[in-house]
């Protein structure tokens, strides 16, 4: 199967993966994002509220049978499959100080930063610390699987998982909207 996958931060550029057209970036995507949240708005959808992402900037709680939309959430509850983050137990973590020795993590935390030295991760990392797409995504086209997620607000450090040229994507759900 064709498809795009881009971790945080990475840009997506106008790349050609298998031969599909996967569309002009992140920020060709964050504003076709934006553009449905608009449109949403203007249908009577409570839009998510917010300052640095501006009114459309953070999407609004919505689906149909072509697109699912959902603002990114902070409400951290361990069911919530939007809050998925880090899984990783903490005694996976070794604690050291600047001399070398290990120490626990109350004596650690009582340390200047300077006092501190490296810390090391043993045994394997989790899918989220692996950079892998976990918990569910703020945007899913349906048909295609093609999803995004961000943190705090469109565009801000976006995971995108393509499997279909964007324009494809953005043009289903406008017309599913009635546009």
């Amino acid at each position: 199967m064709d498809y795009l996958f881009v971790r945080r931060g990475e840009a997506v550029g106008g790349e050609r993966i298998g031969g599909v057209s996967v569309g002009g970036g992140d920020e060709e995507i964050s504003e076709g994002l934006r553009r449905l949240t608009r449109v949403l708005g203007r249908g009577g959808v409570s839009l998510a509220g917010g300052l640095l992402g501006g009114e459309d900037g953070y999407g609004a709680e919505f689906e149909n049978d072509v697109f699912m939309l959902h603002p990114f959430c902070w409400c951290e509850r361990e069911e919530c499959e939007w809050c998925v983050g880090c899984s990783c137990r903490e005694e996976q973590w070794k604690h050291f100080d600047a001399s070398g020795r290990e120490i626990g993590l109350d004596s650690y935390y009582e340390l200047s930063r300077e006092e501190r030295g490296v810390d090391t991760f043993v045994g394997e990392r989790c899918a989220y610390c692996r950079g892998e797409f976990v918990g569910a995504p703020n945007f899913l086209h349906k048909r295609s699987g093609s999803r995004v997620k961000w943190y705090k607000y469109i565009g801000r450090d976006m995971e995108v998982d393509l499997k279909i040229a964007w324009n494809v994507v953005l043009q289903e759900c406008l017309t599913s909207l009635g546009l």
